[in-house]
């Protein structure tokens, strides 16, 4: 199938303060060419380049197709790169006399609010002190709640779009293509995002010899525009994370909290528990709001495989089985006895094997306000218990029931 990208940008005229591009999507199925759009906010100087361009648009479609032409020409690197990417077939127009985007001076930070973004924005501005330049992307719709917090935080843009509410949050790294878009504009050498350690099963994957994380094959995305990926808190979980916050911006916890998810869901609620006793752990009151958060009678969350997750073992851990099954159902029918040998500190220090993945010009100064903050490296026993924490999650064992 083929899609054709046709974007307003090629005209230079800002006016309308909209970027819109059309899309024509062909349906093999329906026999016909659909065509859609969608809209970014631009001051009346923006400015871009067909390379961030290109790589913007295909981060909505992702790999859905495999035949990619624009209104505009993009160069060959850009082309190269984005078939490699989405596995492409044919991409065009490319033009050999393109000049290739240049690299800016300045880092951007992708800021969604939620506690790994706001996370990224403490260690980058109280620690390493760099001027960032701050990137929201604004959905609107089912998403508009998402702009309460934002005030809080200088941005450098607040991008307006429709990217969501037409569908294209589903195929491809769409938070990416705003930044994209601004690149040139803000310029942008390389990109920051609120990505943390993962810790979901299949991480045990990226433990293993010789293996890369599976994080690096979507840089892709990122490079056909002339932008770095910036790899800067992959090795830390979310109890590092939000402690971080919780010793830089304690102000910061409810909105962050409130970006993050709904203290209704599995999400909201673990990380809630895990606030609770980092509070705890640091001999710190809980702010009123996080002390009136209380493990709800019924399970909240909407059904799903009775599966154990991270979340819900720390919860039986620190705050009993049957908060833990208000997480997750699950928990009761499995044999918890390993974690009388879990104290879960590794959860509140990053991971060395993601260390290596720090961008080399960063990578000494972030370990440093990593340390600041008490994000120290696992030691022996964090190992182990990672290999014990992967184990049960990848094959919960059954409590044994005594016959009658």
């Amino acid at each position: 199938m083929h899609v054709a990208f046709v974007s307003s940008h090629v005209t230079d005229d800002f006016c309308t303060g909209r970027l819109v591009a059309q899309l024509h999507k062909e349906d093999l199925i329906a026999g016909q060419t659909l065509v859609d759009e969608v809209s970014f906010s631009v001051p009346a100087d923006f400015h871009t380049h067909n390379d961030a361009v290109a790589a913007a648009l295909l981060t909505l479609v992702g790999t859905t197709y495999s035949g990619v032409t624009f209104n505009f020409p993009i160069s060959r690197r850009c082309a190269d790169t984005l078939a490699a990417h989405y596995r492409l077939d044919d991409i065009g127009p490319v033009a050999e006399n393109v000049v290739l985007r240049q690299p800016g001076k300045r880092l951007g930070l992708n800021f969604s609010r939620g506690f790994d973004s706001v996370a990224h924005w403490c260690l980058l501005r109280f620690q390493l002190n760099l001027e960032l330049r701050v990137i929201t992307s604004d959905y609107g719709g089912h998403f508009a709640h998402e702009r309460e917090g934002f005030e809080r935080f200088q941005r450098d843009v607040s991008c307006v779009t429709n990217l969501r509410q037409r569908g294209y949050d589903r195929r491809g790294r769409f938070n990416a293509a705003v930044p994209l878009l601004y690149a040139d504009y803000l310029d942008l050498y390389g990109l920051a995002s609120g990505h943390a350690f993962r810790q979901t099963p299949s991480d045990s994957d990226d433990f293993k010899a010789g293996t890369q994380p599976r994080f690096l094959a979507g840089e892709g995305a990122y490079a056909a525009g002339g932008l770095r990926e910036m790899h800067l808190c992959r090795g830390i979980y979310t109890a590092g994370m939000l402690s971080i916050v919780m010793q830089a911006l304690p102000n910061g916890l409810e909105p962050a909290m409130r970006a993050s998810a709904s203290l209704r869901s599995e999400k909201g609620l673990g990380k809630a528990l895990m606030l609770k006793h980092l509070h705890r752990r640091a001999n710190l009151p809980e702010p009123n709001w996080l002390a009136r958060v209380r493990v709800p009678d019924a399970r909240p969350a909407p059904a799903r495989p009775d599966r154990p997750t991270l979340r819900g073992l720390f919860a039986a851990k620190f705050f009993g089985l049957e908060a833990a099954t208000r997480l997750i159902p699950g928990p009761d029918a499995c044999d918890l006895g390993f974690l009388d040998n879990i104290n879960f500190d590794m959860l509140e220090r990053h991971n060395p094997k993601y260390v290596p993945y720090i961008p080399a010009d960063l990578r000494v100064r972030l370990l440093a306000a990593y340390s600041a903050y008490g994000i120290t490296s696992f030691v022996e026993r964090d190992w182990r218990e990672l290999e014990a924490i992967n184990a049960f999650l990848l094959n919960p064992p059954l409590r044994a029931v005594a016959s009658a």
